[in-house]
């Protein structure tokens, strides 16, 4: 094989992985592209509030960029679940996220003239990293709270550590609730009624669980405090639905 063959050969093995590359970055584009296009649509749906006057935090940054819009920063913004909020400035065109809950008056990102928001409430759902939740004070059977979450397309909330436990607590303003708690399918092992998630976190009241297979459901008291309940029963408590974002 002559030098000048296998120069062709060099060059065109060159030029194929060129290619290559050049069309795996162009298809790696095109779903960043889409991504943030169906998150920018979403972000239309959640509803930024104003976190005050305030500098923009320069601790719990999640990530700085840059990007054409506000509302192409809110989006990024959705599709990092760790973020709860934005800084966009409009003349550097400068995006920071942020992960901090701050204190804020309710407005719309879109609309506002400040240039920091809170990422608080997706449809009503008020976002912590990948959960959404939202309160419903009405109160309702089990049966009834559960058909309700899975109307909103939702399921009834189940804390699964300390820190969700007290969210709830905290977000229904120390309500008595149902939570999504069973452990119908086998006596004493506790499972997310829907999932069948198996949970490893508990916070039973005193003695609690003590129904036997007469009380498969849990109920939360203003405390937080775990009790098992018969899961038919005609009481009603206040609610909690929970989503999950990515």
């Amino acid at each position: 094989m002559t030098e000048a063959v296998c120069r062709f050969q060099a060059t065109i093995f060159e030029f194929v992985l060129e290619t290559i590359w050049y069309l795996m970055m162009k298809i790696t584009w095109m779903f960043t592209v889409v991504a943030l296009s169906a998150a920018s649509s979403k972000a239309s749906q959640l509803h930024f509030e104003i976190c005050g006057n305030a500098s923009c935090p320069t601790s719990d940054v999640v990530e700085e960029t840059s990007t054409e819009s506000k509302r192409i920063c809110a989006a990024v913004c959705l599709l990092r679940f760790q973020c709860l909020g934005f800084c966009y400035h409009g003349v550097e065109e400068g995006c920071r996220l942020f992960n901090l809950h701050l204190t804020s008056a309710t407005a719309n990102a879109v609309a506002a003239p400040s240039n920091m928001y809170c990422a608080r409430d997706l449809d009503g759902y008020a976002r912590f990293g990948r959960k959404a939740y939202r309160f419903f004070p009405a109160a309702q059977t089990l049966a009834g709270a559960i058909t309700s979450c899975f109307n909103d397309g939702a399921y009834l909330a189940m804390p699964m550590d300390a820190e969700e436990n007290s969210r709830l607590v905290s977000l229904s303003s120390a309500s008595v609730l149902w939570i999504n708690g069973t452990d119908a399918p086998s006596e004493g092992t506790w499972v997310a009624t829907g999932t069948g998630t198996p949970l490893s976190y508990f916070n039973w009241d005193g003695p609690e669980p003590n129904g036997g297979t007469e009380e498969n459901c849990i109920f939360m008291n203003e405390s937080g405090f775990w009790i098992d309940s018969g899961c038919d029963i005609a009481s009603t408590y206040s609610y909690i639905c929970e989503k999950t974002i990515y």
